[in-house]
C-alpha cells in the first residue's frame, strides 16, 4: 500500500473517532467507504473521501487493519491522473493570462484552451458516474448486445494515442472559447481531483462487464475499463499539444 493508494474501510475500531471535512457534506467513516491514502505512516496512515460533487466528505486516520486496498488498475488510473495534474500545474501554473491564451495560428488552440477542453469532455461522463455510484444502473439492451463494443474501445484508444492523428472535437459542448481566466490551471487540477472522486466511488464496478455509451454518439458502447484508458490518454494527449504550443516559434516567453 502506498499514497494515492485507493482503499476500502473494512473495520472501525473508533466510531467517534477525530475526522475532517467539508462543512455541509462532512459526515463519520462508515465500513464501505472507498478513499485515497493521502498520508502514510509505520502504524497507519491519513485516508480521505471525496463525494460525487469533489468535496470532503472525510480526513482521518486509520489503522492498516481497518482499511484494505483496491485492486491494482484502478489505483494505477488514479496515480496516473493525479500525476498529469501536478505536471500541468508544473509546466504550466507560472503562465500568465497572455501566455495561457495564446494561440499558434487562428485555427490551433492555446494552453488555455487544451486544458479547458479536458475539463468540459471530462463533465460530459459525470451522469454515467453518478448512474453507476447509485448502485441502480444496469446495462442496456444495446450496451448488452453491441457486436461493436470491443471495437469501438480500441478505436477510441488507438485514436487519442496518437499524437500525428488530428481529430474534430465530436460535440460543440467541448470546444473551449478562446479567452479563458488564468485560473485555468487551477481549475483543471480540481477537475482532475473530482474525477479521482468519481472513479474512487465507483472502483467497485465490474469494468469488463459494465458498457457505457459515448455521450457524443449513441451508438458507439465501450467496456467501462477502456473508457479508463480512453479518458488518461485523452489527458496526457492534449497536455502534449499544450507543451507543443510552448515549444512553437512566436510564443511570448519573456512574460513569465
Amino acid at each position: 500500500m502506498e499514497e494515492y493508494s485507493i482503499v476500502r474501510v473494512i473495520k472501525i475500531n473508533e466510531p467517534a473517532r477525530l475526522f475532517d471535512g467539508t462543512e455541509g457534506v462532512k459526515r463519520y467513516p462508515r465500513i464501505g467507504d472507498i478513499g485515497t491514502v493521502v498520508h502514510k505512516a509505520d502504524t497507519g496512515c491519513i485516508v480521505e473521501f471525496v463525494g460525487r460533487d469533489g468535496m470532503t466528505v472525510w480526513l482521518a486516520d486509520f489503522t492498516y487493519e481497518e482499511i484494505e486496498e483496491m485492486d491494482e488498475r484502478i489505483n494505477i488510473i488514479i496515480s496516473e491522473l493525479k500525476n498529469t495534474a501536478e505536471d500541468v500545474r508544473g509546466s504550466f501554473g507560472s503562465l500568465s493570462v497572455e501566455q495561457l491564451n495564446w494561440k499558434p495560428a487562428a485555427e490551433s488552440w492555446s494552453v488555455a484552451q487544451c486544458l479547458d477542453h479536458l475539463i468540459l469532455t471530462n463533465e460530459q461522463f459525470y451522469p454515467e458516474f453518478e448512474k453507476l455510484a447509485s448502485g441502480n444502473r444496469k446495462n442496456t439492451f444495446w450496451q448488452n448486445n453491441s457486436p461493436l463494443t470491443g471495437f469501438f474501445g480500441r478505436f477510441l484508444i488507438k485514436a487519442v494515442t496518437e499524437d500525428s492523428k488530428k481529430a474534430k472535437a465530436p460535440s460543440k459542448t467541448i470546444v473551449p472559447p478562446s479567452d479563458l481566466p488564468s485560473d485555468i490551471v487551477e481549475k483543471f487540477a480540481a477537475n482532475i481531483a473530482e474525477v479521482c472522486g468519481k472513479i474512487s466511488a465507483v472502483a467497485s464496478a465490474d469494468r469488463q462487464k459494465v458498457v457505457v455509451t459515448s455521450p457524443f454518439l449513441s451508438l458507439m458502447t465501450y467496456k467501462l475499463d477502456d473508457a479508463y484508458t480512453v479518458l488518461v490518454e485523452h489527458t496526457k494527449r492534449h497536455i502534449r499539444q499544450a507543451k507543443r504550443v510552448l515549444e512553437t516559434a512566436g510564443f511570448p516567453h519573456g512574460e513569465e
